[in-house]
């Protein structure tokens, strides 16, 4: 992670924790009276979300998960963090054996899940569901959201990027987390947007193009000359600007950088 303060990374990620709030509230609407002795929050960032359920809901034990140490590390160092709250620096998609032992000797003992906006990052989605699998207690249950990744237009000659519509995304996870004997009681897609300020944007938009550039063929790519594959990466930053960001008057119209104070974000997200 470059470094950056939590207030930094939650002002820039401040869409991310209000889609997880509503994740929390779904959670307590489903369960009313639910106790959650062991919970796990994939994907815990700056642990703003782990800090809000220790509020919410009722636990003993809350272990924040991040891949990024430097975010764990400065989540740990936090001053207003419950005692109930430990972090772990932990690639979920890694197989069982190379888990972090804090996690594995969790095996079969968690009562909750919850991974909000993070899903889209994890290399390997099907060794992580099967992760989930065995830490999940008899009757756990996990809740998650993730991104939909919209398709952008590339020209054919430097196509690299595979491109999915996001029915066939949704289609694709519930069939992993079936694989995995995660059944699915809920999937619902959400067409959001979010205001943002004009500042904001040089933070946002970059972890947007990462997105898609974690998509790309590497061996299709490297078989472009780096004139060719900078056309790529150009392609991509104009896709990801003209499918997610948009002017405040006209959410028609694309926002153009620089020409006011905020604008529109607009996402796909699907909850399970």
């Amino acid at each position: 992670m470059d470094k950056v303060t939590l207030e930094d990374y939650d002002k820039r990620n401040s869409m991310r924790f209000e889609e997880g709030k509503q994740l929390i509230g779904q959670i307590i609407s489903d369960f009313p009276t639910g106790i959650f002795p062991i919970i796990l929050d994939v994907g815990c960032g700056s642990g703003n979300l782990s800090r809000a359920m220790a509020r919410l809901i009722p636990h003993d034990t809350i272990f924040g998960i991040d891949s990024d140490l430097g975010l764990v590390t400065l989540s740990e160092n936090k001053n207003s963090t419950p005692e109930t709250i430990s972090y772990v620096s932990q690639d979920i998609s890694q197989p069982w054996d190379q888990l972090a032992p804090e996690l594995t000797r969790l095996a079969g003992h968690v009562d909750l899940i919850l991974s909000n906006i993070t899903l889209h990052w994890v290399t390997d989605i099907a060794t992580a569901c099967k992760n989930f699998e065995h830490l999940l207690k008899p009757g756990g249950v996990f809740y998650f959201n993730i991104l939909g990744i919209k398709t952008i237009p590339i020209s054919p000659k430097l196509q690299c990027l595979p491109q999915k519509r996001i029915v066939s995304q949704i289609t694709e996870m519930v069939s992993i987390l079936y694989r995995n004997e995660l059944e699915v009681r809920r999937s619902e897609l959400f067409q959001n947007r979010w205001l943002y300020s004009g500042e904001e944007l040089y933070s946002l938009i970059p972890i947007m193009y990462k997105m898609c550039y974690n998509l790309i063929n590497e061996s299709e790519f490297l078989k472009f000359d780096e004139i060719e594959q900078e056309k790529v990466r150009e392609e991509i930053r104009n896709g990801v600007h003209a499918a997610y960001v948009f002017d405040l008057e006209n959410v028609e119209e694309n926002y153009v950088v620089a020409s006011g104070e905020q604008f529109w974000f607009r996402y796909d997200s699907f909850t399970m």
